[in-house]
C-alpha cells in the first residue's frame, strides 16, 4: 500500500504544473455475486456459501464496492479507460463534477468492449461516477471522484483527509428500482445501508464500520452520498465530537443523494491511546429508517490513514490490475451496410420486440383472472418478482410456424435498456444461411439497445424453439419461445386431430445470481439444482393463485402434444400421464417409427412429438415432470449440493367441460411432495401400456427407430476424440472473476471457450481466433465421427448446432455402477474407482491446482467398447445426454457449409467454457451479408470489414 501510496502522490505532484497534468485510471468491470451488507469487504466469501436472502448480483468495478476513487487537480486532464466484462449489459458512465470531453456514442459493449472516456477537471470538490442506469448503479456501480484545489481554503485545518462514501444497499435492485432510481411499489423504502461499503451490527460476521484516526490531528472528511434514490437522505454525528462545516461548529449533518459535505473533524478527544467514539448513521426515508453503526477509532502508530486516498479501493493507474492501453473509440454496434435482401421474398415475415419487464417468475405472463391474474409489479411479493426479458410481452415467446421450405423473416427489435441480444433458432439448420444461426461472436455481433435486425432462413420440419444466445443468461430470464415447422408430407398425420405445445422450464428468481458455480460442487449452481418448473410458463400448487397448469383437450380426439425441454440449469424431466397411453413419433424434429411408451426422459433442449388420445372418462389426469437427480435432495442435502423443496412438478390432462378442481399436492414428513389427486376419471386411471424410455441408458438408443434410418459406414472418414471435464485453476472467494476458474471444456484437449475477436464465421477463423476451440474438418470427409469422454461426475446435455447426428454407441454405466440410484458415484474418487470400477479411468485435469481426484472418467475404450454399435439404425438428433463419467460415440455429415457450435445446454456451463465449434466446408460457405452485425478488427472474409473495435483480451466468453 505504501508503494501504491507513494505512485498515486507523484501521479498527483505531476498536477503542480500551470497548464495541469495527465492522470489515467482503469476500471475493469465484472459480475460479481456477493453478500449486499458487505459486497468486497475482507474475508471474502464463496457465492455458494452466502445465504439465499443475502444474495446480491453485483457489478463491480475493480472487485471493489463502492469502486476505485478517481481523483486529480484542478485543471488536470482525467483518462479513464472503462473495460466492460459484463456478460449482458452494455454500459455507459456519468462523471459528475467534471466536464466530459470524450464518450462513447453509445454504450460500451459487453464482453471486452473499451473505451476511455476523457475528463476535464475544471472545479475543485467531491463528487462521484456511477452507471447510467441508475438500477445497475444500485447493484454497485459507483465510486467517489475527487477534484483537488490548488490552493486548498481548508488546507490549513487538517493534515489528512478521509472519504466516507454512504450508501442504501438492497439484495435485488433490479426489481425494486426503475431504470433512474425510483422506488417500485412494494418494496421496502430502506433495507440497509453502507458506510464505505460495509453494514454492521457488531456480530462476528457483521462488525462495525471503523474509521481511524490518530490524536491531534485534523481531518478534512469528503462525505459522499451515493444513494439510489433522490429522497431518503443520511444524518451523521459522532459521540463527543463536533465537526466544522463552512466555518460553522455543528454537533450532525445531514447528506442526500449525491451530495457531498466537508467537514473538518479535529480527534483531540480521549486519552493518548486507542479510544473509541460511536458513529451515529441513520438512513431516512419518508417513512422508514435505518441505522448503520460505526466507529470512530483513536490508534497509535500507522494504523490509521497515511495517504488522503480513499479507503474504497484501488484508486489510481499505479493500483489498478490493468494498464492503460492506447485504443480507438468504441462505435455503436449493429446493423452494417444498407440491408439488400428483398423482404417481399418473405413467407412467413414476424416481428420480435424485446423489452424488460419485472414480473412474478412463477407465472410471468399468464393471466387466469381473479386470483391468479397477471399482477402489477406493485402487487407482486418481492419475493416473486424476476427481472425478466421477455419476447412480445409473452413467456414464453410467441409460437414461431411455418411450413417446410418457408422464407421465414424474424425482425427483432431490441428495446430492452442495457442489453444486447442475439437470439438462436433452436434445431433449426439454416442451409444456405448460416449467417442468421444467432450465436454471438460465432455468426453475428451483438443487436444494440435501440437497434434491430432481419434474420431469415429456409425452414426444416420439427417440433423447435427459439432462445436467446448472446450468453446463457437471457434465456432464463424469458428470451426464449416456441417453433413448429409443419412437414408438407406428414407421415404421421393420420394419427392425430389436433395439437397442442406443451413447454416445459425450469425457473429461477434471480437467474443471474443462482445459475453460477462458485463455491459450489464444479459444474452445479450456487442456489440449488432446482426452484420452481413451469408448463407453458405456469407454475402452480393447486391454491387459487396458483392454480394447477391444464392442458385442456376433447374427449374422442387425438393430439400431437409437442413437448419442448426448454429447461436451463435442470437437466432433464421424466414425463409420465395418468390414463393415457404416450406415442412417442419424433425426436428433435426427426420422425421415428410410433412407439408407446408409459414415461420419456425429456432433457433440456430436446424436443419430444407425442400422440396421446382423449379416449378415457372426463376428468383432470395427472401429468408428471419429475428431476429424478434432483429427487434425492428432497429429504437431505449433500456436500456442496442444497436441500430442494422439490423435484416434482405437476400438471393436468384437463377434458372440456370438466370444471371440478383437483386438490393441493400434501408436504412429505421428510421432504418434498405427495401427487394432487385427479378428478373424475382422473381420479382413478387405467394403467397405461408401453415401457418407460430413459436415453440415459444405453438399452434406450434401440427401443425407438428412426422412420428414416441413415446407415452409417464401418468407419467415418475422420473421428475425434473429445474430452469433456473440469480445468484448473480453482476458485478462490472475492479473488476469482467469473468464469475464469473451474473452467469447463469439450475439445481435443484442455481448452475452454474462448470467444473470437470477430465473429468466427466471418473470418473462417483465420483471424483473432487463436484461443478459441475449433475445428476446421478436411473438405473431403463426408463422415464425421466424435468420441465424448465425460471426464467429470456431472452429467451434460449437448446441442449441435446446424445439423442433426446418429447415435451410434452409448456407455452403459448408467444401467451398472454409476447408475442413478447409486449416487455415491458423484463422490467416488479416481483411485477407488480403479480397483472397483473402471481401470482404465482419468482425470480431467491432472493439474495439482485443478478441481481434485472426484473430476474423472472412464473413457471409451474401442477395444471392448465397439461391438455396442448400432450402425444400421441409429436415432437422429441434435441433442444428447452425456451421463456421469461416461462416453458416447456420435456421426454427422458434412453437407452444411457454416461454423457451427457444439455445447453444452446447461446454462452455468455455458460462459465457463463447455463449448466449441466445427468449422465446415469453408470454401462453400457463402458470403456474409452486408446487414449481419459483425465486431473486432478482423476483416469479414467475404469483402467487408468489420466494424473498427479494440482489440480484446482472451479470457471473453459468449
Amino acid at each position: 500500500m505504501a508503494m501504491a501510496v507513494a505512485l498515486a502522490t507523484w501521479l498527483l505532484s505531476c498536477a503542480s504544473t500551470a497548464h495541469g497534468a495527465s492522470v489515467s485510471y482503469t476500471l475493469d468491470i465484472r459480475s460479481w455475486v456477493v453478500d449486499f451488507k458487505r459486497p468486497s469487504i475482507q474475508p471474502r466469501i464463496a457465492p455458494f456459501d452466502i445465504p439465499a436472502d443475502a444474495k446480491l448480483g453485483a457489478s463491480l468495478a475493480n472487485n471493489s464496492f463502492p469502486g476505485p476513487t478517481v481523483e486529480a487537480y484542478e485543471g488536470d486532464t482525467i483518462e479513464v479507460t472503462v473495460i466492460n466484462h459484463l456478460e449482458d449489459h452494455e454500459l455507459s458512465i456519468d462523471w459528475e463534477g467534471v466536464e466530459v470531453k470524450a464518450s462513447p456514442a453509445a454504450g460500451v459493449r459487453q464482453q471486452g468492449g473499451v473505451f476511455k472516456y476523457v475528463l476535464q477537471a475544471s472545479k475543485a470538490g467531491t463528487a462521484w461516477w456511477h452507471a447510467s442506469s441508475e438500477a445497475l448503479a444500485a447493484t454497485g456501480l459507483k465510486g467517489p471522484l475527487i477534484v483537488r484545489s490548488r490552493n486548498d481554503p481548508l488546507a490549513g485545518k487538517y493534515q489528512e483527509e478521509i472519504v466516507l462514501s454512504l450508501s442504501d444497499a438492497r439484495q435485488r435492485p433490479l426489481v425494486c428500482l426503475d431504470g433512474k432510481g425510483s422506488l417500485l411499489g412494494g418494496c421496502a423504502e430502506v433495507e440497509k445501508a453502507t458506510l464505505n461499503g460495509q453494514w454492521g451490527d457488531g456480530s462476528k460476521n457483521f462488525p462495525k464500520p471503523v474509521v481511524e484516526v490518530k490524536k491531534d490531528k485534523c481531518y478534512l472528511l469528503r462525505v459522499l452520498g451515493l444513494m439510489s434514490q433522490q429522497d431518503p437522505y443520511f444524518t451523521v454525528s459522532v459521540q463527543d465530537h463536533s465537526v466544522e462545516i463552512d466555518g460553522a461548529n455543528v454537533g450532525s449533518f445531514k447528506v442526500r443523494h449525491g451530495e457531498s459535505i466537508h467537514a473538518i473533524l479535529c480527534a483531540n478527544k480521549g486519552s493518548l491511546f486507542s479510544a473509541d467514539f460511536s458513529m451515529t448513521i441513520t438512513y431516512i426515508g419518508q417513512k422508514e429508517s435505518t441505522m448503520v453503526p460505526a466507529t470512530l477509532r483513536y490508534v497509535k502508530g500507522d494504523s490509521a490513514v497515511d495517504a488522503p486516498l480513499s479507503s474504497s479501493g484501488l484508486s489510481s493507474a499505479s493500483d489498478a490490475p490493468l494498464r492503460v492501453r492506447s485504443l480507438p473509440p468504441v462505435e455503436r454496434y449493429g446493423s452494417v451496410g444498407r440491408d439488400k435482401f428483398d423482404r417481399s421474398q418473405c413467407e412467413k415475415d414476424v416481428v420480435f420486440e424485446l423489452r424488460d419487464w419485472i414480473v412474478d417468475y412463477k407465472r410471468p405472463t399468464k393471466d387466469l383472472g381473479g386470483k391468479a391474474g397477471r399482477q402489477a409489479v406493485e402487487t407482486i411479493p418481492v419475493s416473486n418478482r424476476k427481472n425478466a426479458l421477455l419476447v412480445n410481452n409473452s413467456y414464453p415467446g410467441p409460437l414461431l410456424e411455418a411450413v417446410e421450405g418457408q422464407l421465414v423473416c424474424v425482425t427483432v427489435v431490441n428495446n430492452m435498456e442495457t442489453e444486447p441480444a442475439a437470439i438462436h433458432w433452436h434445431g433449426q439448420h439454416m442451409k444456405g444461411f448460416p449467417a442468421f444461426d444467432g450465436v454471438y461472436g460465432v455468426h453475428q455481433g451483438a443487436i444494440g439497445p435501440g437497434k434491430s435486425f432481419t434474420y431469415r432462413w429456409r425452414a426444416n420440419t420439427g417440433t423447435h424453439f427459439y432462445h436467446g444466445h448472446m450468453q446463457a443468461l437471457q434465456a432464463d430470464k424469458g428470451m426464449k419461445g416456441p417453433i413448429v415447422i409443419h412437414a408438407k408430407n406428414d407421415p404421421h398425420k393420420h394419427l392425430y386431430d389436433d395439437e397442442q405445445i406443451v413447454a416445459i422450464s425450469d425457473e429461477w428468481v434471480d437467474p443471474g445470481v443462482c445459475l453460477r458455480n462458485e463455491g459450489a460442487q464444479p459444474g452445479n449452481p450456487v442456489c440449488m439444482e432446482i426452484e420452481k418448473a413451469t408448463w407453458n410458463g405456469q407454475w402452480g400448487d393447486g391454491s387459487d393463485e396458483y392454480p394447477w397448469p391444464m392442458i385442456t383437450v376433447e374427449q374422442g380426439k387425438c393430439y400431437r402434444l409437442r413437448f419442448i425441454g426448454m429447461m436451463g440449469q435442470a437437466q432433464n424431466f421424466q414425463i409420465t400421464m395418468a390414463g393415457h397411453n404416450m406415442t412417442v413419433i419424433a425426436v428433435d424434429g426427426a420422425d421415428v417409427e410410433p412407439t408407446t411408451v408409459s414415461m420419456f426422459n425429456l432433457h433440456a433442449g430436446e424436443r419430444y412429438d407425442v400422440v396421446v388420445c382423449a379416449n378415457q372418462e372426463p376428468g383432470n389426469y395427472l401429468i408428471s415432470a419429475v428431476y429424478d437427480l434432483a429427487t434425492f435432495l428432497e429429504t437431505a442435502p449433500a456436500p456442496r449440493l442444497p436441500r430442494v423443496d422439490s423435484s416434482k412438478y405437476w400438471s393436468f390432462l384437463n377434458y372440456k367441460g370438466h370444471n371440478d378442481k383437483p386438490g393441493r399436492a400434501s408436504k412429505k414428513i421428510l421432504g418434498g411432495y405427495n401427487p394432487p389427486a385427479g378428478t373424475g376419471g382422473g381420479a382413478h386411471p387405467k394403467a397405461v401400456a408401453g415401457f418407460p424410455w430413459d436415453t440415459n441408458l444405453q438399452s434406450a438408443w434401440r427401443q425407438v427407430r428412426p422412420l428414416n434410418p441413415e446407415p452409417q459406414p464401418e468407419k467415418a472418414d475422420v473421428t475425434y476424440v473429445f474430452d469433456v471435464g473440469v480445468a484448473h485453476p480453482s476458485f478462490k472467494p472475492g479473488e476469482s472473476p467469473y468464469a475464469t476458474t473451474d473452467n469447463l471444456y469439450m475439445f481435443t484437449e484442455i481448452k475452454p471457450w474462448k470467444k473470437p475477436e470477430t465473429p468466427l464465421l466471418h473470418t473462417k477463423g483465420q483471424c483473432g481466433a487463436e484461443s478459441t476451440p475449433f475445428i476446421t474438418v478436411p473438405e473431403n470427409a463426408t463422415t464425421v465421427e466424435v468420441i465424448i469422454n465425460n471426464l467429470s461426475p456431472t452429467a451434460h446435455v449437448l446441442h449441435m448446432h446446424g445439423m442433426r447426428f446418429s447415435v451410434i454407441n452409448y456407455a452403459p454405466f448408467s444401467e451398472g455402477w454409476c447408475s442413478a440410484a447409486q449416487f455415491e458415484c458423484f463422490f467416488l474418487p479416481i483411485s477407488v474407482a480403479k480397483v472397483l470400477d473402471c481401470k482404465n479411468a482419468r482425470l480431467g485435469d491432472s493439474n495439482k491446482d485443478g478441481p481434485g481426484g472426484e473430476y474423472w472418467g472412464c473413457p471409451f475404450d474401442a477395444e471392448k467398447d465397439t461391438k455396442s454399435q448400432n450402425l444400421e439404425a441409429p436415432l437422429q438428433k441434435d441433442m444428447i445426454s452425456l451421463w456421469r463419467r461416461s462416453w458416447a460415440v456420435i456421426r454427422f455429415k458434412v453437407d452444411n457449409p457454416g461454423v457451427w457450435l457444439f455445447h453444452c445446454h446447461m446454462e452455468q456451463h455455458i460462459p465457463t467454457g463447455q463449448m466449441m465449434a466445427f468449422n465446415l466446408l469453408p470454401s462453400k460457405q457463402p458470403p456474409i451479408p452486408d446487414d449481419v452485425p459483425t465486431e473486432g478488427s478482423c476483416p469479414v472474409w467475404s469483402g467487408r470489414s468489420a466494424q473498427e473495435r479494440p482489440r480484446k483480451s482472451p479470457d471473453f466468453f459468449v
